[in-house]
């Protein structure tokens, strides 16, 4: 009797050992991470869009006398650019319709001072303004990923209206300048963007010193800052 309970008990003990040496730990292998990659936009391509702002001009006839006019200005824009990593190189040509009015108040008072009525009530009866300013540029800028800072240097093509009805005259003038200025743009979509631009223009013969009969034509300077919308194809 005993040699069977010492023969079950071995018999135990052996199947115990057996089934603890058979259990293998369990082995986890490490699952690959998944990286997150967020591909930054690309600034290459075409794009098209529209414009809408204000303009300031001072425009210098002769010494001391300045003209100051002012309004609102708005347009179309067409463009391409090439992005080379961070440095982002184009063109642009823009078409804007303007309304850039003259304030000839103080000709007008001045008149007045002098006696002149007659001449003052002319005077106000005169319309002077910009009323098209085109320009061409070439843009630098830094692609920041979403937003693009750039700077603008190119030619400008202004049209001035002269409209006088006491003398009978409605008259265009035009000439051309350069522009320099910045603009910014941000990705709101992938093809979507909004920006503004702020230039400067300057033009030395926006009316023909033959025409004011002096020496010298009509200086302008023009600045304009304008929001901007794009599509990009």
């Amino acid at each position: 009797m005993k040699t069977r309970i010492m023969i079950s008990a071995a018999a135990i003990v052996a199947a115990g050992v057996a089934n603890a040496g058979g259990t293998a730990a369990p082995v986890y292998e490490p699952q690959p991470q998944m990286r997150s990659v967020v591909a930054q936009p690309d600034w290459t391509g075409p794009y098209a869009g529209i414009s809408l702002g204000f303009g300031d001009v001072d425009a210098e006839v002769f010494e001391p006398l300045d003209l100051d006019a002012g309004g609102a200005l708005g347009g179309v824009f067409a463009g391409y650019q090439y992005d080379f990593g961070s440095f982002v190189l184009g063109a642009e040509l823009d078409g804007n319709i303007a309304n850039l009015d003259v304030d000839l108040d103080d000709l007008s008072d001045l008149a007045s001072d002098l006696g002149e009525d007659d001449l003052a009530d002319a005077i106000d009866d005169v319309d002077i303004g910009v009323d098209s300013l085109h320009r061409v540029k070439f843009r630098a800028g830094f692609d920041a990923g979403r937003a693009l800072v750039y700077g603008v240097a190119g030619a400008a093509y202004a049209n001035l209206n002269v409209d006088a009805d006491f003398a009978d005259v409605d008259e265009d003038f035009d000439d051309w300048g350069y522009v320099l200025g910045a603009g910014t743009e941000v990705r709101m979509t992938d093809s979507v963007t909004l920006g503004a631009e702020v230039l400067y223009h300057k033009f030395d013969d926006l009316i023909d010193g033959d025409d004011l009969g002096t020496d010298d034509g009509l200086e302008a300077e023009i600045v304009t800052f304008q929001a901007r919308v794009a599509y990009r194809f």
